[in-house]
């Protein structure tokens, strides 16, 4: 017992080193982005303590409170109205440092079946800065449902709100695509305003897949996506509809290619006039898994395209296209990188966003109790067609936890973030052009499985 102690200190002991030494290299700037993991194969299962949920499960449901401590530097504007900051200079604003204690909750609940799947979840969270009087808050929950009446048949659709705080969240690319009905807090180191805002978003889509021959298929596919946001100085109301259809041939097992159109429309209003963004998008590209090793340790996925562009009678053509690598080592090691080129849209913003983007990242296990996690993402792009607004932002993690239990982990984490935006950009509410952050927590996350049904031998797919 000794023993065990005296290696969990040292364990402890050096992941402080590692945060020390992180805050003292980086520039200064923060922000903790929420990530999600690369889900294992079947046969490389998970092989950590803390957090491990049963496997094969039909039916689950599962709970997760965090409480802890941090401090910050280049503080967000809790009970200041951005406007009445125009005048203080931008080390003025990111000078501001100060303690915080953080707190969260969330529950998720998912079903699954041969021919329906079911997710669902609601999350609070806040931060209480030392010496201020307001909190920064946020709540969501969210909703989502696929169902497969035939084979060859999808529909799927979703429902979320939430009130938060105004952040620029949605300009830092994504690590993963989030499971059905996951809840997706603000990150509140973003929070630029004191005053939250209510926003709204709902989706439907229906996928029809024809078989061709063995080995072909084309598939017709329609998505719809609305999301409205509401508050005294935000009235935003963005409506979104693709159509279109893709052909795939495979070539061997792991190798293909693809071919498809898709008609997109996204609607921007305003007091003064409606406005409209047209796309048509050729996509283009191969479907590769394992194209380097002979083994299952390395994915590769590439697409690519171009995409003409309509926007206040403006017509550019830009070149698209995705891509990400993923390698397996060791027995839980992972690494990772993407790059993404397209246009999208910001549910604060009233103008489409044109966009670069890439990720990177490792995650694994040191041993089965001790989790490590890194990642770094920027972006850089213009808001609006035809315009010199541009805009670029990075940020960096670096998370690691200690199992104390199955249920219960001490984790800690370090944050860089930094943004700026060109001086002509539009940004609404008095939106600070450019700031830098760093910010490092301590917390403790109990997390316990509260409903559990396996799924049947016969069920599994």
């Amino acid at each position: 017992m000794p023993g065990r102690f005296v290696r969990c200190a040292q364990r402890l002991g050096m992941f402080f080193i590692l945060v020390r030494v992180a805050m003292a290299a980086a520039p200064v700037a923060a922000q903790e982005v929420p990530q999600q993991v690369p889900q294992p194969r079947e046969e490389r299962p998970y092989r950590g303590v803390f957090a491990h949920a049963p496997e094969a499960s039909e039916q689950l449901l599962t709970g997760e409170v965090r409480g802890g401590v941090g401090g910050e530097r280049g503080l967000p504007l809790t009970g200041v109205d951005p406007a009445s900051t125009t005048s203080l200079s931008d080390d003025a604003l990111n000078g501001r440092q100060g303690a915080f204690a953080l707190g969260s909750a969330q529950l998720r609940y998912t079903l699954d079946r041969d021919k329906f799947d079911l997710g669902a979840s609601a999350a609070v969270q806040g931060r209480s800065y030392q010496g201020a009087d307001s909190l920064v808050s946020s709540g969501v929950a969210t909703l989502g449902a696929s169902v497969r009446p035939f084979k060859t048949l999808t529909l799927s659709a979703s429902q979320s709100g939430g009130r938060q705080p105004y952040t620029l969240q949605q300009l830092i690319p994504a690590l993963f695509e989030a499971p059905l009905g996951e809840a997706a807090l603000v990150n509140e180191d973003l929070a630029i305003r004191s005053d939250p805002y209510t926003s709204w978003a709902s989706s439907a889509s229906i996928a029809q897949t024809i078989p061709v021959t063995k080995r072909s298929s084309f598939v017709l596919d329609y998505g719809y996506q609305r999301v409205e946001s509401t508050a005294s100085w935000l009235q935003q109301d963005l409506q979104s509809h693709t159509a279109g259809g893709t052909f795939r041939q495979g070539l061997t097992r792991d190798l293909g290619f693809h071919l498809g159109y898709h008609y997109r429309r996204e609607d921007y209003p305003r007091e003064d006039v409606e406005r409209r963004l047209e796309a048509h998008n050729l996509d283009a590209g191969i479907d590769v898994n394992h194209a380097f090793s002979l083994t299952r340790r390395t994915t590769l996925t590439f697409s690519s395209g171009s995409s003409a562009y309509t926007w206040e009678d403006r017509t550019e053509y830009r070149v698209t296209g995705d891509a990400r690598l993923t390698r397996e080592f060791g027995r839980t090691w992972a690494v990772f990188g993407g790059y993404g080129r397209n246009i999208g849209f910001v549910d604060t913003l009233d103008a489409p966003v044109r966009y670069d983007r890439v990720t990177a990242g490792v995650t694994g296990l040191f041993t089965r109790r001790l989790q490590f996690e890194t990642n770094v993402r920027a972006s850089t792009g213009e808001l609006g067609l035809g315009t010199t607004n541009g805009y670029w932002t990075t940020s960096a993690t670096m998370t690691m936890t200690q199992a104390l239990t199955r249920w219960l982990a001490l984790g800690g984490s370090y944050s860089y973030y930094r943004y700026s935006f060109d001086s002509s950009a539009y940004l609404p509410g008095g939106t600070v052009l450019n700031t830098n952050r760093q910010s490092a927590r301590v917390y403790l996350t109990v997390w316990a499985p509260l409903l559990h049904r396996a799924r049947k031998p016969h069920a599994a797919r």
